[in-house]
């Protein structure tokens, strides 16, 4: 018997195959029947703050003067079907990397890098639609819109006292999280959403013969062709995570420029600075140290400063802006890295002995669901591989926003399969580079089929079985690697006992927590909740890929 969430999904997917075509509208109820833990009330004219804040983050600004949205996983067969998406203007998202080209009319096209892509952009839309509009209904009478003008210019809205507030029946928090939506002037943002109601379409454009993986093989080729080491040839960790963190810990850039930390804190908001002055106060040295490359990172993303040049001295590599598949790369040359620019906290014996390596480490954007197999497939097939370092946020059954799980038994929903492993992380390696945060080993995992594409009685089960995150991408790749080693099951129980050649290791930090409504509420209050979490995974796992490396390289004849 399937649940509402399979219905759901196989009832979307069947109209886009059918017809091309979705109205939001009519998904609504299987939507809502869903009961998904971070829509929940999406049935009722209870307003969700939280989900309404997830989705909007999710989505391009200008989706409220959006009508239709185009998704396909070929961005050249949209041309072809009469959109012009390279004339358009390229429009991004704070919570999702995902290619969008918006006409500045109402047409929106997504570029879209696996089945789970679609999955999320559907949930999120239909998210969106549903609770802009209950605030509409609340909003949309004629003389809602004087009270708008009249309470802006008394400067209510930071009090917490609006009438607003009470008008949408939300709390002080959910008050506080909306206003974070309204970018300066929740009077603009009120009235906008008091003059219209959404009703979003969306448009499926196919590619004949239309795979995930033609776009990832073109996608590859096009790495290899600019990329000068022999990526076929040399031995590789592969290492999915974000694309910065990593690098920055090896080029030591602006290592020393504490600087920076305060011009960045001047910049910061209210809420930020003095959440990161308590997180400072002890002088912790490893804080502060995880801080400055953050600035790093944040400083060269806005063009403020350029990695380019420590980047081009440490002989790494970056590849993004594919037009074939929505995927960032790095490269990392292990035998160009300079001892004195890596981060002191990555313990380096024997480290001339990496001068001999012939190794990269490849680096890849962290992939929303589905996508994992396909990339992880491709890399097994293309490259020698050695090491397996997987980290990325996970929603928590029980724990708090920024601790550490380290899984030995993930339960995929996209296969049925529990799979069992043995994970080269350990609570020992990471836990010194931690000050606050908790690391747990020997936990229990859930890859789920998307965020919003679960719902608070799974939530219950996998709670009462004992089972800790929820996330999107763990199962995806271990089933990859179990079809690399001739394991192709289905809803069994599968061991993954790698051997001595190949290093596997899985860790997810906690980003969000939909049982709890306090940690839910903490996860959207920024990134330095997590930044610890960041690095002490980053830090960890250079430790285990330089200590594989020197001792593959004394084992060399």
């Amino acid at each position: 018997m399937t649940n509402p969430v399979d219905e759901h999904i196989q009832h979307f997917h069947t109209l886009l195959v059918r017809d091309g075509h979705i109205r939001i509208k009519d998904i609504e109820p299987g939507h809502a029947a869903m009961d998904s833990s971070l829509h929940y009330h999406a049935g009722s004219s209870s307003i969700n703050v939280s989900a309404f804040y997830y989705a909007a983050m999710r989505l391009p600004r200008c989706i409220d003067c959006v009508r239709t949205i185009i998704i396909s996983s070929d961005l050249q067969s949209m041309v072809d079907s009469g959109f012009p998406i390279y004339d358009w203007e390229e429009v991004r998202t704070e919570g999702r990397r995902r290619k969008c080209y918006y006409d500045k009319n109402f047409l929106l096209a997504a570029h879209m890098s696996s089945v789970s892509d679609i999955d999320d952009i559907i949930t999120i839309i239909t998210t969106f639609q549903i609770e802009w509009n209950k605030i509409h209904d609340c909003l949309s009478r004629p003389d809602e819109y004087s009270k708008i003008k009249i309470f802006h210019q008394m400067n209510l809205y930071l009090t917490g006292l609006d009438p607003f507030q009470k008008k949408l029946n939300i709390s002080h928090n959910d008050w506080k999280l909306f206003l974070k939506l309204c970018s300066g002037d929740p009077e603009s943002f009120l009235l906008t959403i008091g003059s219209k109601r959404l009703d979003f379409h969306i448009q499926r454009v196919f590619r004949s013969n239309e795979n995930t993986r033609s776009h990832l093989d073109a996608w590859w080729e096009e790495l290899v062709a600019s990329c000068p080491y022999s990526l076929s040839s040399c031995p590789v960790y592969f290492v999915s995570a974000n694309i910065y963190s990593i690098p920055s810990l090896v080029t030591g850039f602006l290592d020393d420029d504490e600087a920076l930390i305060s011009s960045f804190l001047e910049n910061s908001p209210d809420e930020v600075r003095d959440r990161l002055h308590m997180l400072l106060s002890d002088d912790d040295d490893s804080r502060i140290k995880n801080l400055l490359h953050y600035c790093n990172v944040y400083y060269s993303e806005t063009g403020s400063l350029s990695h380019s040049t420590f980047e081009k001295d440490s002989g790494i590599i970056r590849f993004q802006n594919s037009s074939h598949f929505d995927l960032n790369a790095c490269i990392i040359p292990i035998q160009k890295l300079s001892e004195d620019r890596i981060d002191s906290r990555i313990r380096i014996r024997q480290s001339d002995v990496l001068q001999h390596s012939d190794a990269l480490i490849i680096i890849i954007d962290y992939p929303l669901g589905s996508a994992a197999h396909d990339i992880l497939s491709l890399i097994l097939e293309k490259c020698t591989v050695i090491g397996i370092y997987i980290f990325g946020k996970a929603g928590t059954l029980r724990n708090r926003i920024g601790d550490i799980i380290i899984p030995s038994t993930i339960w995929d929903t996209f296969s049925g399969n529990e799979f069992r492993f043995h994970n080269c992380y350990s609570a020992s390696n990471i836990r010194k580079h931690t000050s606050w945060t908790a690391v747990l080993e020997d936990q229990k995992s859930v890859t789920v089929k998307g965020t919003l594409l679960q719902n608070r009685k799974q939530m219950r089960k996998y709670f009462s079985q004992g089972f800790n995150t929820v996330e999107m991408e763990s199962g995806p790749y271990l089933t990859a690697l179990a079809e690399y080693w001739g394991i192709v099951p289905e809803d069994s129980i599968v061991w993954l006992n790698h051997d001595n050649v190949l290093d596997f290791g899985l860790i997810h930090y906690v980003s969000d927590a939909p049982f709890n409504r306090r940690e839910t509420l903490l996860s959207y209050e920024g990134w330095y909740n997590t930044l610890e979490s960041v690095y002490a995974c980053s830090i960890a796992t250079l430790n285990l890929i330089f200590k594989k490396e020197i001792d593959r390289i004394g084992k060399s004849p």
